[in-house]
């Protein structure tokens, strides 16, 4: 039977996105089976939302802004478009990727908090193996992006 899930209607067989994810990283794909997952999400929040929400993506785009002005401080003669971009997606993912691991340590607080109680690991929305994999995924990327796109110095720092 069709199951409502991430944005729209799916067979139940179909696998979940990060099953994919997980397989292509040579890792285990998450436990929990399509049809908990989509019955957690009704069809009202995206997976893209969820994911924003666990980044904590409004905080992680000024984190990444505020990254700029070092860069244009720092070479204030040859502003190269390539390394200016690299620093602004490398800081996003590596920010995304620190906000995903703190709301992963911060889950039972969350759950007892109103105000956090909706986020997406408490609310199970998304489960902490989903997590493990974006912030992985997301911190790899981001330090990957910022040794070859800027230096390994802005990497490492």
């Amino acid at each position: 039977a069709p199951l409502r899930g991430h944005g729209g209607v799916r067979a139940a067989a179909e696998p979940r996105a990060f099953s994919t994810v997980a397989a292509a990283l040579g890792g285990a794909a998450p436990a929990a089976p399509a049809e908990e997952s989509s019955a957690k999400v009704g069809g009202k929040r995206s997976l893209a939302s969820l994911y924003w929400k666990l980044s904590k993506g409004k905080l992680t785009v000024w984190v990444s802004l505020s990254a700029i002005p070092g860069y244009l401080l720092a070479v204030p003669a040859a502003i190269d478009p390539l390394t200016l971009a690299a620093l602004s997606a490398g800081t996003f993912l590596t920010s995304a990727s620190a906000q995903t691991m703190n709301q992963l340590i911060e889950v039972k607080r969350d759950a007892r908090m109103h105000r956090t109680a909706a986020r997406p690991l408490p609310s199970g929305a998304l489960s902490a193996a989903e997590a493990k994999l974006f912030a992985a995924g997301a911190g790899a990327s981001g330090l990957a992006m910022l040794s070859v796109g800027a230096t390994p110095l802005a990497a490492g720092i």
